[in-house]
């Protein structure tokens, strides 16, 4: 129980899975010749709204940029140009604006092909995220809250209304099948952090494995008619709690795939990293901290015990996302 509470105090200190948000820190490390930018993104904070909107205007400017510098440079002056591999943490789009986890991708394809960039959707959870959005904002017809009607994944899409305990334990095999293909062609410092975090990622879902069988869930029930039929005024208590370890475990997996992906990306490549500031920091700490990364230059601040106050400028953008 101590490892328990731990566990849960340690990992739970961001919790959230909103797709709105700004950048607050970003830095550029150097693996040799691998170049990686770091972009922190701090979720739901009410402070930033008049700033998202900017922030993606920014944003898709300096990377056509890029784009519009590199292809010059090949052209004309015969330069030997990396590609900047964009990997983001992709969301619905909750807001009445658009922002950068939820419409960059969407602004960069509308000038397709645009050169020298590529941009791939790291998010691993659709069946998990759509099973902690119903329980975290169930009220009697909770449903119609919802200005979307799914979560979506790289690879899946899960519906509110037909969503099922058995998607979010199928969704952790497929995404755990990925994981073990990396970790087998890993290196053995990888491997080391790779087996840390996943003696801590499977902890917590025997813990959702244990209480779908203390409390006798039905796997296959729709997620809403399940709540439904529980009762109109509140979610029972250990369906909270299943709530509170789902998130954790997914987002303990989805820091493992970054961290994997950020390592498979060949140096020929300039990559670049827009995820939640906890993720962000993860692989920050383990890859930056452990495979011996330089740090070149950097720009903001986060810490979980520090309120952030600081939204990076499109000169600090700039400065970072350059050939």
């Amino acid at each position: 129980m101590v490892k328990y509470n731990l566990f849960l105090s340690v990992l739970l200190l961001s919790y959230s899975w909103g797709s709105q948000g700004v950048l607050v820190k970003g830095a550029q490390w150097n693996m040799g010749e691998k170049e990686t930018l770091l972009f922190f993104d701090v979720h739901n904070d009410s402070r930033f709204i008049e700033q998202e909107k900017q922030e993606l205007d920014s944003l898709v400017k300096i990377v056509k940029r890029y784009s519009q510098t590199a292809v010059i440079l090949e052209k004309y002056f015969d330069h030997r140009v990396k590609p900047l591999h964009i990997l983001i943490e992709e969301g619905p789009h909750q807001r009445s604006h658009e922002i950068i986890m939820s419409s960059l991708a969407k602004y960069l394809a509308q000038e397709e092909p645009l050169p020298f960039v590529i941009i791939e959707n790291i998010e691993q959870r659709s069946a998990s995220a759509a099973v902690v959005d119903l329980i975290e904002d169930f009220t009697p017809g909770f449903i119609s809250k919802f200005t979307y009607n799914y979560r979506a994944s790289s690879t899946q899409k899960s519906n509110y209304n037909s969503v099922t305990f058995q998607d979010e334990l199928d969704e952790y095999s497929l995404i755990d099948l990925y994981l073990d293909e990396a970790y087998s062609s890993s290196c053995d410092k990888v491997k080391e952090i790779h087996e840390e975090k996943m003696d801590i990622t499977k902890y917590f879902y025997d813990k959702i494995v244990e209480e779908v069988i203390k409390n006798s869930i039905p796997l296959h029930e729709a997620l809403p008619s399940l709540l439904k039929r529980l009762g109109q005024t509140e979610v029972p208590s250990y369906l909270k709690t299943l709530e509170k370890l789902i998130h954790t475990t997914f987002s303990c997996l989805l820091d493992l795939y970054v961290l994997h992906r950020v390592i498979s990306i060949p140096a020929t490549h300039k990559i670049m990293l827009i995820a939640g500031a906890d993720h962000s920091r993860y692989v920050q700490s383990r890859i930056m901290g452990r495979l011996d990364a330089e740090e070149i230059s950097g720009f903001g601040d986060y810490r979980v015990e520090k309120d952030t106050v600081h939204v990076l400028s499109p000169e600090e953008l700039s400065s970072l996302i350059t050939l």
